[in-house]
This record gives structure tokens, sequence and C-alpha cells, in this order.
């Protein structure tokens, strides 16, 4: 996560991830949408007790990127502000998406960011047909929790 890019947003996650909420918390949490060479496209909508949408909740301001996207950076689909998320996979800094998308995390590692090349070739479809939108025949629930090590609970994962 990096606070130093958007902070509203990582706060939003941190949320998601806190151990006092309930397993189900983060419940329809999940990769729905695959582009080979572009993106991984998923959601964070999470209930925090007493129901309430989480995600961007209330909604943070977007604002621009730090940077063009680079391969592994996260940011809010779509230029809104969440909950629906998608991982930056290309070759090369997304010149063509400027800085209009509010980027908020980036992929841990090298192990991470292989095991998100491995997940856009999982079987996918395209219901629209040729040219639209590929998503993926199974969606893959993701838990957000602490990560590993981050005591200071500056960090999450999924």
């Amino acid at each position: 996560l990096r606070p130093d890019w958007h902070t509203p947003s990582v706060d939003s996650v941190r949320r998601l991830a806190s151990p006092e909420l309930p397993a189900a918390a983060c419940s329809a949490c999940e990769l729905y949408r695959v582009e080979y060479g572009f993106l991984i496209q998923g959601t964070l909508r999470g209930i925090l007790p007493p129901n309430k949408l989480t995600g961007c909740t209330p909604a943070p301001a977007c604002q621009p990127g730090p940077r063009l996207m680079q391969r592994g950076d996260v940011g809010w689909a779509g230029g809104g502000a969440g909950p629906d998320f998608f991982i930056y996979l290309g070759q090369k800094p997304a010149d063509w998406l400027k800085r209009d998308h509010t980027v908020w995390a980036e992929v841990a590692d090298a192990e991470s960011l292989a095991l998100a090349d491995r997940i856009v070739q999982l079987p996918s479809h395209t219901p629209g047909g040729a040219g639209t939108m590929r998503f993926l025949k199974e969606r893959l629930e993701i838990n957000v929790v602490p990560a590993a090590g981050g005591g200071d609970g500056d960090s999450a994962r999924t």
C-alpha cells in the first residue's frame, strides 16, 4: 500500500484488513476480469458493521496518479473511487491512461507479480463478443488481510 500516493484509498483497504472485522467482511471481494498484457480487475466490496458498503465509502476524491501507471501499480478502475480496482500488467508505462486513475498501491514483489501473470492465463471469455471485455470464467475470491511482518498496521495484502 502506498499512502504517500493516496491516503484515503489506503485507509479504505486497511479497514477491510482489520482483524476486528468478521471473516465475512470481504465476502464479495473478488477478481473477475483479465486482459493479457494489460490488467487484472477486481472489486473490494466488503461489509463493515453495521452493514456499510466499503471500498471507498465515503468515496475519496479521485486524484491523478503519482506517475504514469507502471507494471504492478494498483488503482481504482474506470477513473472512479472504487470499490473496483485493477492491477496494471503492461510491460511499458501506461501513457494512454495518462494520470487519470487514483493509484494507491503496487504489487509487493516479483513472486506476486508472477502470480498475477498466471491469473491472466486462467480460462476466460468475452460474453459480449469479440473485441469486448474479457472475464474470468470463474471469479476468484480474494481476502484482504494484514501483511505478514507489517506490525505497524500500514500494510495489507490480498
